[in-house]
């Protein structure tokens, strides 16, 4: 939907959070939804030589990211 803002939503949100950008996304560097998610302390995750679909153009450096964040934050 065009010109829809997702952010104040994102206040209420407490979970652990794992923001994954491609330094090259052409949507932004994720910043505005690292600040609208600080109830929830999100980690942030800067893929670099990457774009808007990181699991797709640099799964090589998305996995360990995801799984170091999956690693801290879910019960062994």
């Amino acid at each position: 939907m065009r010109g829809y803002d997702y952010r104040p939503q994102l206040k209420a949100f407490a979970a652990p959070t794992l923001v994954v950008i491609g330094d090259s996304d052409p949507f932004g560097d994720g910043s505005a939804t690292v600040k609208a998610l600080e109830n929830a302390r999100p980690e942030y995750a800067l893929l670099p030589r990457c774009g808007h679909f990181p699991w797709v153009e640099c799964p090589d450096a998305f996995r360990p990211a995801v799984e170091g964040f999956l690693a801290r934050v879910v019960a062994p």
